[in-house]
């Protein structure tokens, strides 16, 4: 029986939603015209104005032709909007409730609130969406909400470093790092099946300081024989100046004087 066809106003509200609800994945044409029952040159109509229309977003919609030809949806976010959110989260970790003794700020809550790790994902993928990393990196446990949005943007997996080795997990490969607060030796550790040789890995974290955490997940993707094509922070301190590493991007910086303020690299 053949499929009835759609509307052309329910065929784009429906593929708009696809698209948007699966950021950075390739769908072909074939798959859609068999799904809407259209043909392929109705699609590429259709297609033309949901990009125009989610242009406005700053997002794109990425199209190839010939007969392995497809679609793919690249979420975005303007400067405007990006500084918006996080002159927002700023004014919020400025709260005197926040301080915390020792110059820190209390910051849990909105990492594990979906609502403000989504934005900031969203954030973090369009910063670095050029790098087109195989997977996304961070180390437990706080970075993990901000790693795990900006994995679901860029379309790609999450790893997660373990400060202790888990059986559950088969032969691990670990990595000695020193903290740049405590000047402690810790140690970190990554299942040996979780990363393939050449991979491109893109480091999310939450806190940065001296850099300590973030050069030993460097040293982690090194002995996997990948690399590292970029490392973003939410918060970096304004102290010490010069960190560990020596390129990374942060959103927001924890000043001397123990305020917040907004740090947007586009």
């Amino acid at each position: 029986m053949e499929k009835p066809k759609n509307s052309r106003n329910q065929r784009l509200v429906a593929m708009t939603a696809e698209l948007v609800a699966n950021p950075n994945r390739f769908f072909s044409l074939s798959e859609f015209a068999n799904k809407y029952n259209v043909a392929k040159s109705t699609l590429s109509e259709d297609l033309s104005f949901i990009k125009e229309v989610l242009s406005s977003t700053n997002a794109s919609i990425e199209s190839s032709i010939g007969a392995a030809g497809g679609v793919c949806y690249r979420p975005g976010i303007s400067k405007q909007k990006a500084a918006q959110i996080l002159q927002e989260l700023a004014a919020e970790l400025n709260a005197p409730q926040r301080r915390l003794t020792g110059g820190f700020v209390y910051y849990s809550d909105l990492l594990f609130n979906p609502a403000v790790t989504a934005r900031l994902g969203l954030i973090f993928a369009h910063l670095f969406s050029e790098t087109r990393p195989d997977q996304v990196l961070t180390l437990e446990t706080k970075g993990i909400p901000l790693a795990m949005f900006t994995a679901y943007y860029l379309n790609c997996p999450l790893l997660i470093a373990r400060r202790s080795n888990r059986v559950t997990e088969g032969p691990s490969v670990s990595t000695n790092y020193l903290t740049g607060s405590g000047r402690r030796i810790e140690t970190m550790f990554l299942p040996k099946r979780s990363l393939a040789a050449g991979s491109n890995v893109l480091i999310i974290d939450d806190f940065m300081k001296a850099g300590g955490s973030a050069l030993g997940l460097e040293h982690l993707v090194k002995e996997f024989d990948a690399r590292v094509v970029g490392t973003g922070v939410l918060i970096a301190t304004g102290q010490p100046v010069d960190k560990l590493v020596s390129k990374y991007s942060s959103l927001l910086t924890l000043n001397p004087d123990e305020t917040i303020s907004v740090t947007w690299e586009e």
